[in-house]
């Protein structure tokens, strides 16, 4: 697994676009998923985990290393921010918002379902969406 460093500002704020291209391809897939009108099917396995899941994990560790290394436990302000859906992220700056990732997905090693769960209610789409914003600003 790639996790960035200390200096995960500075590396972030480095990666060029193309770098940022997997993950903000993968805004397009969870559009079109939540578009979907028909009931869709989950393929889910024991460890209650969907393709689109293990998709994005490869994309937050491999195509785009976004996980931080910092301590995600006790860090009040992202648990606030996964527990209020209706939470106004534009204030969040984008080394924010992939520690908010990093939080989801590691927690969900302690709670199996919590990705998922946040994937089905567009939290991850949210986060995505305002880091696709913050890129094109800059």
């Amino acid at each position: 697994m790639a996790y960035l460093q200390e200096n995960y500002v500075e590396v972030l704020a480095s990666y060029p676009m193309e770098k940022w291209k997997p993950l903000l391809d993968f805004i397009e897939i969870l559009e079109s998923r939540s578009t979907n009108d028909e009931e869709e099917q989950i393929s889910v396995t024991r460890f209650y985990e969907s393709d689109l899941l293990r998709q994005f994990l490869d994309v937050v560790h491999h195509k785009t290393p976004i996980m931080i290394v910092f301590d995600w436990v006790n860090w009040q302000k992202g648990k606030d921010f996964i527990h209020n859906l209706n939470s106004d992220l534009s204030a969040l700056s984008i080394p924010d918002l992939c520690k908010i990732i990093t939080l989801l997905v590691r927690a969900d090693r302690f709670n199996g379902g919590l990705l998922q769960s946040a994937l089905d209610k567009g939290l991850v789409l949210k986060l995505l969406l305002e880091i696709k914003k913050k890129i094109v600003q800059n």
